[in-house]
């Protein structure tokens, strides 16, 4: 079963990273000369959703990564398992969100349908990913075209570095995700390749090459005359996106004979996303209540000692790495930390913001809680109210807070699963003589 397939896996381990796990994966399918299918899997993953361990003066992550190739029948034709240590300097970790492992697995097999399989595990905190796709191969047979592949770049390089990503000494680095900010990469690199059967003659061909959006306006085209003298001609081309609108656009090629016929096509998307509103630096400490509930001591240490400029770029990472959906418009994640925000300033504040109060930071941080047992009028006790949030992986978290003087200005004094805050050791003492403890189950 095995001679059906040829292997050709190469890994490349530059010095980028991955963890839990969003891990953006892209599959695209390539013909050699021999009429065999190259699959080409690029998988990426940010350093920010790693697990990092300091030792030796680095910081160290470690990923496994199992590989497998099955046939039509769930029968497993190939398997590799393989791993990979990241490491990255100590003034480098602030930046996790822009940095980032890619790597490739390349495989070759004959003509068929397979499935393949990707588990990427993070070996520091176990949290895994599988992809799995199945997958029909390129006919020889008839003239065809390869998956368009979407590029960050192309640079000509020869150099050793990201070897699974060169052809002819020229680097052409996969955008597995499709997403393109014109801010930050005001170009796109397409590639793709057109194959013709070996015995068929030379001809003529017309390739008709068109980016429209979503409303069917049309972005870039390109037309070209050409013969296919070889088994492959090979097409790649920079696309600037800079004054390109926010959404989704898609790649259209065509193969028209010469009398214009159409032989075959292909299509792909891509997505276009500008960054949101620059910061100002009157906003930075603005912009920073709204996120430093989520950051950890060490993020705020950094923070504190940035200069403004820096501040700014510190926040915008920080709403960058926490979309939820890169893909839409809006950054999900910001927009409801704001709406916690502002319900926290309505409904907590007490001779300061309600952001600023234990209430407001806990609703910040995770929202209406599940379960509210107000006890504001107890006798022989203080005021206290019992929050309760479920479905947590560690158990329910429970935060009671205690009206120490009477007029609404509620303090933390218990929590239970939450290693960020505290418990006051005197808690059970301000609840008076007849506080259930069967309240906070």
């Amino acid at each position: 079963m095995k001679k059906n397939i040829i292997i050709l896996i190469i890994f490349l381990i530059p010095q980028l990273i991955f963890a839990k796990l969003p891990v953006f994966f892209d599959c695209n399918k390539f013909l050699n000369e021999n009429g065999n299918t190259i699959f080409e899997i690029t998988h990426k993953i940010s350093h920010k959703d790693l697990q990092f361990k300091f030792f030796e003066e680095k910081y160290h992550s470690q990923i496994e990564i199992d590989f497998s190739i099955l046939n039509q029948n769930d029968e497993k034709l190939y398997n590799k398992k393989y791993s990979a240590l990241i490491s990255i300097n100590p003034q480098k970790i602030v930046n996790t969100s822009e940095e980032f492992y890619i790597d490739k697995i390349i495989a070759e097999v004959k003509p068929g349908i397979y499935q393949l399989v990707v588990k990427i595990s993070d070996m520091l905190n176990e949290n895994s990913i599988t992809w799995n796709k199945t997958f029909h191969t390129i006919n020889p047979d008839k003239i065809s075209i390869s998956d368009i592949e979407i590029n960050s770049f192309c640079k000509s390089d020869t150099t050793e570095s990201f070897a699974n990503f060169k052809r002819d000494n020229i680097i052409f680095l996969v955008n597995p995700n499709h997403l393109i900010n014109p801010e930050i990469a005001p170009n796109f690199v397409y590639y793709f390749e057109i194959y013709k059967p070996n015995k068929k003659i030379d001809e003529f061909y017309n390739l008709h090459i068109e980016i429209s959006s979503k409303f069917g306006s049309v972005h870039y085209q390109k037309d070209e005359k050409m013969q296919l003298q070889k088994y492959k001609k090979v097409f790649y081309d920079s696309v600037s996106v800079a004054n390109w609108e926010s959404g989704s656009y898609e790649i259209f090629l065509t193969i028209f004979d010469s009398s214009g016929n159409k032989i075959t096509s292909s299509n792909e998307i891509l997505y276009i996303k500008k960054g949101e509103k620059k910061i100002s630096k009157k906003d930075a400490e603005s912009e920073y209540k709204f996120a430093k509930y989520f950051l950890t001591s060490q993020k705020k240490r950094i923070y504190e000692n940035l200069d403004n400029k820096s501040k700014i770029d510190f926040l915008e990472k920080f709403w960058r790495e926490n979309d939820p959906n890169p893909i839409s418009e809006v950054n999900e994640f910001k927009r409801e930390i704001i709406q916690r925000t502002e319900y926290a300033n309505q409904n907590f504040s007490h001779f300061e913001d309600g952001w600023k109060t234990d209430r407001g930071r806990i609703y910040i941080r995770f929202g209406k809680p599940e379960d509210v047992i107000d006890r504001s009028f107890n006798y022989r006790a203080k005021p206290y109210i019992i929050w309760k949030y479920y479905g947590f992986s560690g158990g329910k978290k429970v935060y009671i807070f205690v009206d120490f003087s009477g007029q609404g200005n509620y303090k933390l004094v218990y929590r239970e699963n939450d290693e960020k805050e505290c418990t006051d050791p005197n808690w059970a003492n301000y609840l008076g003589p007849y506080f259930d403890v069967r309240e906070l189950e």
